[in-house]
């Protein structure tokens, strides 16, 4: 069966033809020997190679119209499934539009492409480079910089420290047998020797009259030849003696009242002792005027003044 308007051939079933979407008029029969256009469906000579009227391919043989149907009927209508032609723009069964329906493997093709353009974009995970991971892995101890450049610092600081501990110890042992600064002990107090300027009758002596009786007995280190107590209570007036400890070391305090120049009544002065840790010397360490911190040189000097003026 023909179109009766673009010429299409169609099945004797059409209704609609399936290039232009006419009415199909009534089936127009064709024998097996006829030749028919391709492209448009015109009844063309049996020798004709091209149609007459769109130039298309002519229908060479019944086997190739075979194979040219079963190629097109793997187009088939949207709406009814009915197989096409590859250029039918309405299906002949049911007049829809076909839109150029593609093949169903060109369709699966192209709904997979479809679900992919669809699909949320995958996260890109990019690999660092070697170097720059190497730098973000947790490193083991004693192999990054800073562990490099620590353990040295911790070994320079134990060597200074100790080194500072050393020199401080062997101040501290030699500080006494320095000249100048060594103050002789007296003798030992002894059963029935007294504390102060009067005999206090007393027969036995205790902790602090044991270290102010040292005191008392000793000798300063450049005046061999006078005690202590014999320069000092010489010196001044209301005289006292004083032992106080840190609980390590021993210390003697000497109080005395003296009329100095500038001052209009007596002023009180006071010697303070320092014994070794072990006790076996001692030396004094402060001159206080009316409470008041001398220098430690005038200390000496005024040591050295009332020896001489005693002796």
């Amino acid at each position: 069966m023909i179109c009766v308007k673009c010429g299409q051939q169609l099945n004797d079933d059409s209704l609609f033809c399936s290039s232009c979407g006419t009415k199909a008029a009534e089936p127009v029969s064709a024998s097996a020997s006829d030749v028919f256009c391709i492209q448009c469906g015109v009844k063309l000579p049996e020798d004709a190679t091209f149609c007459t009227e769109c130039g298309g391919k002519v229908l060479p043989s019944e086997e190739s119209e075979q194979d040219i149907n079963q190629e097109k009927a793997d187009y088939r209508c949207g709406k009814c499934g009915q197989n096409l032609n590859e250029d039918s723009e309405f299906c002949f069964s049911c007049g829809a539009k076909t839109d150029m329906h593609t093949p169903p493997q060109e369709k699966e093709e192209e709904q997979e492409n479809k679900a992919i353009d669809n699909a949320p974009p995958a996260k890109v995970i990019t690999e660092k480079p070697i170097a720059e991971t190497y730098l973000d892995e947790p490193q083991p101890p004693g192999d990054t910089p800073q562990n490099k450049l620590v353990m040295p610092l911790i070994g320079v600081t134990a060597v200074l420290l100790i080194a500072v501990i050393g020199l401080v110890i062997f101040i501290m042992i030699n500080r006494d047998s320095t000249p100048g600064n060594e103050y002789l002990p007296g003798p030992t107090a002894g059963e029935g020797q007294t504390v102060g300027p009067q005999d206090s009758g007393t027969t036995e002596i205790s902790t602090a009259d044991y270290f102010v009786q040292r005191i008392r007995n000793g000798h300063f280190n450049n005046h061999p030849g006078t005690t202590i107590a014999h320069a000092l209570e010489a010196y001044y007036n209301n005289t006292f003696w004083a032992h106080f400890s840190d609980g390590v070391i021993d210390y003697v305090s000497f109080h005395g009242d003296v009329q100095r120049e500038g001052y209009p009544e007596p002023v009180t002065e006071q010697f303070i002792f320092q014994f070794t840790t072990d006790g076996a010397s001692f030396e004094p360490i402060s001159y206080l005027v009316t409470g008041a911190m001398q220098d430690v040189v005038l200390m000496h000097e005024i040591i050295d003044s009332i020896v001489e003026s005693t002796r």
